[in-house]
């Protein structure tokens, strides 16, 4: 399967939250009366050993974050852990986060795991296997805490956790420094020693290549970011110049560190998918090093002048057997925009079997996503696919994420003489008065296909969020009634929704851990395509889980203090794990 042009492409900058480079950041609000101004950490997305994602800025809420450096196997980071988990149980309970940092190449999931359980470390261990992180706050030993200041953003205390530890040396305790910054940061006032020199384990630093040129940069971004980025594209500027990139490039640092763009939200630790679109390792290292370089223009022709682009008016995967029309959309300037249904004839006068089916907007920046669901005349209803509105399948789909692929191979949906098409069009207003006229391309088979193609869900409608919960979990589950072969999933929540992750159970007593998506964003469907389809035989079951966040610290939340429900709305919540797979024809 062939993912999408434009959505292969990816949109680096949406409405983000910060930066992870240091001093490059907008100035913070003022310390509070009495603190030292330390320097600005910018904002930084990793995932720990679990596979949960954690944004820096997400912990605003929090009164103190403490990033303390580890490596898996060095004896006075292991050492450290007895007093780390006694000022964990006092200052957590206190409003304080804390987290392990860990980046060497030694520190495999798998490592960190290990000493997370053998020595019962209270705090999950973030992984920086591409050392940004690392190298912004210029680690360079661990045992080392780094405080930070949410008020501000800024670094309070930097050092040991007290004077115990020396090389194959214990001592006495004398001074708890990390323990006495923390107690002055709760406490509004100045950390009488903010930087202390301490023993730890050097952090082995990937070894830094000279900054790309601005040929390999833009390379990168005509492969991954420039087909959304560009006039008429999803994304909000056109990356279609050198002298235009400059002008954002602040911006794009920070969204890539944050984890917000590229928009692929898998664990990488999960699963392979054959249409990743993300960033690999050194594509990232490549492109962060020359924007903290200042983005460099170096000499020659500029590449990104001479891009080319497939007509807005041309179909993805070329002219289709037949477009439906809908009618004119007219969308206000500003304010929350229902959801719309239309209903439009299909004009066909025979049964036919769809190969492929794909919704588009001709206004990409006032639709949100549209759902099409098909209505089978009144003497074939008894044989549609039951929608339930979306809640558990769907015909066809528009959203920014999700790719128009053709269903795998001689497999289709039916689709009879005389049916209609039920369009579910959500809108977003952009602060001028818009206008859409979507439209459905479909694709037929000219005989009978030997497989059905469905879309199916494990999907849960019955659960209350309360308010500021940060880690309210759910789960559902799907049963295969008969044999099939999985080749995709998808999972859909709405702003609240924080992660989910797919797990296939076999008949056998067998499972397989298929998708992890712990860094979900709303405003990305993304259909993630297996690698490798996966027979799954009849009685298997997908077990769905996964957890919202309505708390303060969720930059997407509409309300910390409302209790949430399942509402098709926005502003409601869903929890919903698709599955697209074939099954053999009856």
């Amino acid at each position: 399967m062939k993912m999408r042009w434009f959505i292969a492409a990816l949109v680096l900058l949406t409405v983000v939250n910060g930066a992870l480079f240091l001093f490059r950041e907008p100035q913070p609000p003022a310390a509070p009366a009495g603190a030292q101004d330390g320097p600005v950490v910018g904002d930084f997305g990793l995932y720990d050993q679990r596979g949960y994602f954690h944004q820096l800025y997400r912990y605003k809420d929090a009164r103190a974050v403490v990033l303390f450096s580890y490596g898996a196997g060095c004896p006075i980071a292991r050492k450290s852990m007895a007093p780390f988990r006694q000022l964990v149980k006092d200052f957590g309970s206190k409003g304080v986060t804390f987290f392990l940092l860990a980046g060497g190449e030694q520190d495999t999931v798998k490592a960190l795991r290990a000493d997370v359980k053998k020595l019962a470390i209270p705090a999950p261990a973030l992984r920086d296997p591409d050392q940004l992180v690392i190298e912004a706050l210029d680690v360079v030993r661990t045992a080392e805490a780094i405080v930070i200041d949410p008020r501000t953003w800024r670094i309070r205390y930097r050092g040991p956790i007290d004077d115990r530890l020396n090389y194959e040396v214990e001592k006495t305790v004398k001074h708890r420094y990390l323990r006495d910054a923390l107690e002055s940061v709760l406490a509004g006032k100045a950390v009488q020693r903010p930087q202390v020199g301490g023993p730890g384990c050097l952090v082995s630093r990937r070894k830094q290549a000279p900054v790309a040129d601005y040929a390999r940069v833009a390379d990168i971004l005509s492969r991954r970011c420039s087909r959304c980025h560009r006039q008429g594209g999803v994304a909000p500027w056109a990356m279609d110049r050198y002298e235009t990139l400059r002008g954002w490039s602040a911006m794009m640092q920070e969204v890539v560190m944050n984890g917000r763009m590229p928009p692929w939200s898998a664990d990488p630790e999960v699963g392979e998918f054959s249409n990743f679109f993300g960033l690999s390792s050194d594509e990232k290292r490549d492109l962060v090093h020359w924007l903290r370089a200042g983005a460099p223009r170096g000499s020659g022709p500029d590449p990104l002048l001479s891009l080319s682009f497939p007509s807005d008016t041309d179909w993805p995967l070329g002219p289709p057997d037949l477009v439906v029309d809908l009618p004119l959309q007219e969308i206000p300037a500003s304010g929350e925009i229902d959801y719309r249904y239309v209903t439009v004839d299909v004009p066909i006068d025979r049964d036919v079997w769809v190969r492929a089916a794909t919704v588009r907007p001709s206004n990409v920046e006032v639709m949100h996503h549209a759902f099409a669901f098909a209505i089978f005349p009144e003497s074939l209803r008894g044989d549609q696919p039951q929608w339930h509105r979306g809640i558990q399948s769907f015909f066809s789909i528009y959203a920014p994420g999700t790719n128009v692929d053709a269903y795998p191979d001689n497999s289709g949906q039916f689709l009879p003489a005389g049916s209609k098409m039920e369009f579910q069009l959500h809108y977003q207003s952009v602060g001028h008065p818009s206008e859409d006229r979507p439209q459905m391309a479909l694709y037929f088979h000219d005989a009978p296909p030997a497989r059905e193609y469905h879309v199916f869900s494990a999907s849960n409608v019955d659960f209350v969020i309360p308010p500021h919960a940060r880690n309210y979990r759910t789960g559902a589950e799907y049963r295969f009634k008969q044999d099939a072969v999985l080749y995709s999933m998808m999972a859909h929540m709405h702003y609240r929704g924080r992660r989910m992750h797919f797990k296939l159970h076999y008949p056998d007593k067998s499972s397989e851990f298929l998708l992890s998506v712990p860094n979900y964003n709303f405003n990305w469907q993304t259909i993630y395509h297996l690698a490798e389809p996966r027979k799954v035989p009849a009685g298997s079951r997908m077990v769905v889980h996964g957890a919202f966040d309505n708390s303060a610290g969720n930059p997407l939340n509409p309300d910390p203090d409302k209790e949430v429900s399942f509402g098709l709305q926005s502003w409601e919540e869903m929890f919903i794990g698709y599955m697209m797979f074939t099954t053999a024809r009856e």
